[in-house]
């Protein structure tokens, strides 16, 4: 048997749902990607500065020496400037893309539309919160330990990422199938 016909096998033996599924999915990720590139002021405005802000004023509570620099938040960036080191902050930092996967997987899934009003009014606010968290983690880091802070930033927080995401979509799912319904 030749490679086309074992792709060609695999590939028509894929449900027409799962098919559908993901092309939603992508079409959705296409479609958040090109909004982000349109608006990116807009996603500036409602995620990138409020994130980072509250991200700044928590640490400060907390009594770490920080300030906040968001003179180049036209650009997509801001800084929280710790004693000896800057954090910069961009929209990878905060999330948004690995959000846009979140939404993008609600769409796509097979669920009544009150179900994914809910997930999405659930999940993005989570998302937003865990996003503060994951930049006060990095600004603790970055004061504290600083020689950790690329590999936590590069490695650590990608995995966090992952598995949050992974946990909210899992969960949102669980509740759109009724699985978790008693």
């Amino acid at each position: 048997m030749d490679i086309s016909k074992i792709n060609s096998k695999i590939l028509g033996s894929i449900p027409a749902n799962v098919w559908k599924y993901i092309s939603v999915f992508i079409l959705s990720v296409v479609i958040l990607t090109i909004s982000f590139n349109i608006f990116q002021d807009m996603y500036t405005a409602i995620f990138l500065e409020p994130v980072s802000k509250l991200s700044f004023y928590i640490l400060k509570f907390s009594g770490l020496p920080v300030e906040f620099d968001g003179s180049a938040l036209p650009f997509g960036i801001c800084d929280l400037v710790l004693p000896h080191q800057i954090l910069r902050i961009n929209f990878g930092c905060t999330g948004l893309f690995v959000l846009f996967i979140f939404i993008a997987g609600v769409i796509a899934f097979p669920a009544d539309i009150r179900h994914k009003l809910k997930g999405l009014a659930f999940g993005i606010p989570a998302f937003a919160v865990y996003s503060v968290l994951r930049l006060v983690i990095m600004g603790f880091v970055g004061n504290w330990l600083p020689e950790y802070l690329e590999i936590i930033h590069n490695y650590l927080m990608v995995l966090i990422n992952i598995a949050f995401v992974l946990w909210l979509y899992t969960t949102w799912i669980k509740y759109a199938s009724g699985k978790d319904q008693k």
